[in-house]
C-alpha cells in the first residue's frame, strides 16, 4: 500500500512538472537593438531614440514585458510597447531619448516577462 501511494505522489509531481515546464513563455529579440541617430539645429549627432523588435517564440503569451536597452554609455532605459505578446507574434519596443555625440557601440537588450521561461 506505501508503495502504491508513493508511486501515485511520485506520478503527480511528474505531471505537475511537466504542466509547469510547458506554462512558460520564450521571448527573442529579433535582429540587433537599433539607435536612431539625429543632427540637432547646431549640427551635432545624437542618439533621440532606441527601437528593440522582440518576439514570442514560446507556445503561450508573454505576459507583463520589459524590455530594456543599456546604451553605449551603460545607462539602462526601460522601452515602450505592449504588456503582452500572443504566441508567435512580433512586438516593437522603442523609447525617445537624448545622447550628444553617441559613440560607435553596441546597444543591448534584455528581455523579460512574468511567465517567462528567463526570469
Amino acid at each position: 500500500m506505501k508503495y502504491q501511494m508513493l508511486l501515485a505522489a511520485l506520478l503527480l509531481v511528474s505531471i505537475v512538472n511537466e504542466a509547469c515546464a510547458q506554462e512558460v513563455a520564450t521571448l527573442r529579440v529579433i535582429g540587433r537593438p537599433k539607435g536612431v541617430k539625429s543632427i540637432s539645429p547646431s549640427g551635432q549627432s545624437y542618439l533621440s531614440s532606441v527601437e528593440v523588435e522582440v518576439m514570442n517564440v514560446g507556445q503561450i503569451p508573454a505576459q507583463m514585458i520589459q524590455v530594456i536597452a543599456t546604451l553605449p554609455s551603460g545607462a539602462r532605459v526601460l522601452l515602450e510597447g505592449p504588456k503582452n505578446i500572443e504566441s508567435n507574434d512580433r512586438s516593437l519596443y522603442t523609447k525617445k531619448i537624448k545622447v550628444h555625440n553617441p559613440p560607435r557601440q553596441d546597444i543591448l537588450a534584455e528581455v523579460r516577462c512574468a511567465n517567462c521561461r528567463n526570469r
